[in-house]
């Protein structure tokens, strides 16, 4: 079996970009596959090509770039990659590649899927659902999917994103407290409640805590800038190529994002795996990922002072805060890992090829 995998851009702070690392990483591990890997541009091609994932680089892929000749020539050379190496199926990873798979797939016997990493408002000339099959990372995208009539229900599988696990038991962290936010610094992300939030924090709280902020993008100055202005004493430790060797000296990650776009974000899976009590806002898909008051924190978006409540009670209770985190660590072990993600890709694949 002969797999493609199409995606527009990998880079270190993006979801879907760790989704495949994950995944494919995983699929490597099966002899009787083949994995290839198109992206449009790679910032982050390092990591994969250390795990020997076979990574092509196709400019014409690159949603940034699009036109009707780049699109075109995309298609062209998507078709030659496939004739050559015989792809049986094409796996895209957003809406512009998965049109190109379609029309790639009008051309040769390959099947195509495409995973939805969140629910994106149809916006633009292609289609935002452009597959034979698709992939839902949680019960939300897949319920709307659904809803709205572009696949019939037995298309749509629920496959929950997964990370490696380490094999060891979740070990109780006695380090000083640090509290971290990792995101592409975009409005839609929450990053400026997160920096409110910890302005309204008891003074006692901000002498005794390290606050972080993990990542870039165009909001970097803004965000600095509100730092200042509040003096909150944020850190600002840019783009990680490692974000999980970060939070492995963290202890509390918080995702303040805003968006009713999200998925099953891959940042709160790594701060569960490694030790984090996870403390989200409501976006539409946490329902999907972890229960409130049992296995982490949740705040109203875009709610600072909701925010920094939730903060000051995990600090004030660190004995409830422990068994939260030891009971999302479990569930996420159990239900968000990548051998398990990726048996059930293996399962779909030789299903609808037969």
């Amino acid at each position: 079996m002969n797999i493609l995998f199409l995606t527009n851009q990998l880079r270190y702070t993006d979801g879907v970009s760790a989704h495949l690392y994950y995944l494919l990483k995983q699929l490597n591990s099966y002899k009787d596959i083949n994995v290839f890997l198109m992206c449009g541009k790679e910032d982050s091609a390092e990591k994969f090509r250390k795990v020997k994932i076979n990574l092509i680089v196709n400019r014409f892929i690159d949603h940034d770039i699009r036109n009707i000749g780049n699109y075109t020539s995309a298609v062209y050379s998507v078709y030659r990659f496939c004739r050559q190496k015989r792809i049986n199926v094409i796996h895209s990873h957003n809406h512009y590649s998965a049109s190109i798979a379609k029309h790639v797939s009008g051309f040769t016997n390959a099947v195509t899927v495409q995973t939805n990493h969140g629910i994106i408002p149809a916006e633009g000339r292609l289609k935002h659902f452009n597959a034979d099959h698709y992939i839902a990372v949680n019960e939300s995208i897949r319920d709307f999917i659904v809803k709205n009539k572009t696949a019939e229900f037995k298309n749509v599988s629920v496959i929950h994103n997964g990370i490696d696990f380490s094999e060891a038991e979740l070990i109780r962290k006695d380090l000083p407290v640090r509290i971290i936010a990792a995101s592409r610094f975009e409005k839609s992300k929450g990053l400026d409640t997160y920096i409110n939030a910890i302005s309204l924090l008891p003074a006692d709280i901000k002498e005794s805590t390290e606050f972080i902020i993990a990542g870039e993008g165009v909001m970097e100055k803004e965000l600095k800038e509100t730092d200042k202005k509040l003096k909150t004493g944020i850190s600002f430790i840019g783009n990680q190529k490692d974000l999980r060797k970060v939070l492995e000296k963290t202890s509390v990650f918080v995702f303040p994002s805003y968006s009713n776009t999200e998925g099953l974000p891959m940042t709160i899976i790594e701060a569960a795996a490694s030790g984090n009590l996870v403390i989200s806002s409501d976006f539409h898909g946490i329902k999907n990922i972890l229960k409130a008051g049992e296995e982490g924190l949740i705040f109203t978006r875009n709610d600072p002072d909701d925010l920094a409540s939730k903060i000051i009670y995990a600090l004030k209770n660190r004995g409830i805060s422990d068994k939260l985190t030891a009971a999302f660590y479990n569930k996420a072990k159990l239900l968000f890992n990548s051998g398990l993600m990726a048996s059930k890709h293996l399962s779909l694949y030789r299903k609808i090829l037969n």
